[in-house]
């Protein structure tokens, strides 16, 4: 009905490039409980750039679930190819993607929470679909990499029980040319520990609901069989 054909490559959601479907299918599940609101689309097709305006309609069944735009299958990039990129360029590409995160999540203007992040449980899912598809151990050594280098550069944040916080302890104790006090550190890491961990079992939360909703849509989807042309 909007004119969009197998093939189409989106490549921008409400003007904003975009690299991967999860990007339009989290806007949809934000309409979950809120007011329905129109998706432009930019689609390239044959090498021709053109925007389609989308509303996301809800569902009759099952009653609780998001607004869809009624796509039901996407299918990703074909062009797999191997790279070595060098420990820099990953380094830089981690950082960026660390400070988009964090630039979402705390924009006033973004629908992006912290119950949106993926913690433990999301990256173990990840390995077993990963494991799943073809060449899936090149794939997971793939995102290993990604994950330890996001890990390390995430180690340097300025928080006191990561190594960028003990950086900053070490730098203030050079400054103050004292140690900190060692019951004001105690008690400052403890809290901090206190909080990392709330905010890993707060992710782990939210990814347990969210694979444990998925594997029922999955189950509960009717098999369609088609006829070959």
């Amino acid at each position: 009905m909007a004119g969009l054909r197998k093939g189409d490559e989106v490549i921008a959601l409400n003007g904003k490039k975009i690299y991967h479907p999860i990007a339009i299918l989290t806007e949809e599940k934000s309409m979950t409980n809120g007011t329905v609101r129109a998706l432009t689309l930019t689609v390239r097709r044959d090498g021709q750039r053109f925007d389609r305006d989308l509303v996301p309609e809800k569902p009759l069944q099952p009653a609780k679930s998001a607004p869809s735009l009624g796509i039901t299958a996407w299918q990703g990039t074909t062009d797999v190819k191997i790279v070595h990129p060098l420990p820099t360029e990953q380094i830089q590409e981690g950082t960026g993607q660390i400070f988009a995160t964090l630039g979402a999540v705390f924009s006033r203007n973004s629908d992006i929470g912290f119950q949106q992040l993926g913690g433990a449980v999301m990256i173990i899912r990840l390995y077993s679909n990963l494991f799943q598809s073809e060449n899936g151990w090149r794939q997971v050594l793939w995102w290993s990499v990604i994950i330890n280098v996001n890990l390390a550069l995430l180690n340097l944040l300025p928080f006191p029980v990561l190594d960028g916080g003990h950086v900053v302890l070490a730098l203030l104790e050079v400054v103050r040319r004292r140690p900190v006090s060692a019951l004001v550190l105690q008690y400052l890491q403890t809290a901090c520990a206190v909080v990392l961990i709330g905010f890993m079992l707060f992710l782990a939360f939210f990814d347990t609901g969210d694979w444990v909703r998925s594997a029922r849509s999955n189950h509960d989807q009717p098999l369609v069989f088609a006829p070959k042309p």
